[in-house]
């Protein structure tokens, strides 16, 4: 009996270790949308991911002229916080925001996490119930917010527990959600 329950704990542990394990992509992924379920693929050790396409700088362009909010810092709600890493975002901060914004603009995912990259900086959503819809309307003065906190191109998140969704930027690979 005691070698069965062994057998258990140690499966248990190894399990436990591959789900809380640091969600890594490999090297030299392109730039652009991702989705993923928050997941380590066991055969090769990194994220599942879903690449769905490169950011379109155009798009980009045309969403940072028209946007309105760029600036500006949303004020905390009532259980809403950030959270600075203690790092730098990366060497895309700003390519990264834009490109999330105006991709996940009005979209929808049911994964773990949605995120934009751009050179060694990623953008990002986390999902902690249900189906989300991404808001740049709410993206945006977040990003300002964590600008104000965190210091501008730094790394953070704003925390929305009554949402089940953080906005965040970090490097790649920082372990985000």
């Amino acid at each position: 009996m005691l070698p069965n329950v062994l057998t258990l704990l140690a499966f248990l542990g190894a399990a436990g270790t591959a789900a809380a394990g640091k969600l890594a992509f490999p090297d030299n992924l392109p730039d652009g949308h991702y989705v993923g379920d928050g997941t380590v693929d066991p055969k090769t050790g990194y994220a599942r991911y879903t690449y769905l396409g490169p950011i379109d700088h155009e798009a980009v362009a045309n969403y940072t002229a028209r946007r309105s909010d760029a600036a500006s810092s949303s004020v905390l709600g009532k259980r809403a916080t950030v959270n600075c890493n203690g790092r730098n975002a990366g060497d895309s901060v700003s390519t990264v925001i834009s490109g999330f914004a105006s991709f996940w603009d009005n979209k929808q995912f049911s994964g773990k996490w949605a995120k934009t990259t751009a050179g060694s900086s990623q953008a990002y959503a986390c999902n902690y119930g249900g189906t989300q819809t991404i808001h740049a309307g709410d993206f945006n003065p977040n990003m300002g917010s964590v600008n104000s906190v965190c210091g501008s191109g730094n790394a953070g998140w704003y925390e929305h527990p009554e949402w089940k969704l953080n906005y965040g930027r970090d490097q790649i690979n920082s372990g985000i959600c």
